[in-house]
């Protein structure tokens, strides 16, 4: 256990550094161990994300959703990707089975409104949007929407509501 957490504790200090593939390399024989690690799962997902991975990110965020089907937070990280990757009809789902699950932030709920505008169903995305704000503490999502580029076609939905 100790080897293991070692060689994890360097593959953090690896990917930190600038070293994706060295992380990477040490998390992969440390999932050759225990391949249903969702710990080393996550952080090989955010590697392989953000070294030009995104494919091999959405593979292996598609394996935690699926070992781990309850957590909203895993279906939204997949959105993220399918979005990345402008899979809009696919994040679309993948938020609609988060927001279904006990515990879904409303961080799910917006992600959820803003490809739903994608998809050009404004009525649903303002259904969502409503359901975010009132799950958030007051102000906070209205803040980020008018702040982040991300949510800019939201902002219309969200001068509706006040």
């Amino acid at each position: 256990m100790g080897e293991d957490n070692d060689l994890f504790q360097r593959s953090i200090a690896a990917f930190a550094g600038g070293y994706p593939e060295r992380a990477k390399k040490r998390l992969l024989k440390l999932l050759k161990k225990d391949q249903n690690n969702l710990e080393l799962l996550t952080l090989l997902t955010t590697i392989e994300q953000q070294y030009n991975s995104p494919q091999k990110a959405l593979n292996t965020a598609q394996r935690i959703a699926q070992l781990d089907p309850n957590n909203p937070q895993h279906w939204n990280n997949l959105g993220n990707l399918h979005i990345a990757l402008r899979q809009w009809q696919k994040a679309e789902q993948c938020y609609a089975t988060a927001a279904t699950l006990d515990n879904a932030p409303p961080t799910i709920f917006l992600n959820h409104a803003r490809v739903l505008i994608e998809l050009d169903r404004p009525q649903a995305a303002f259904l969502q949007l409503k359901h975010a704000l009132k799950k958030s503490l007051p102000g906070e999502l209205e803040n980020n929407i008018q702040k982040d580029p991300e949510f800019v076609k939201l902002r219309p939905l969200l001068a509706k509501l006040e």
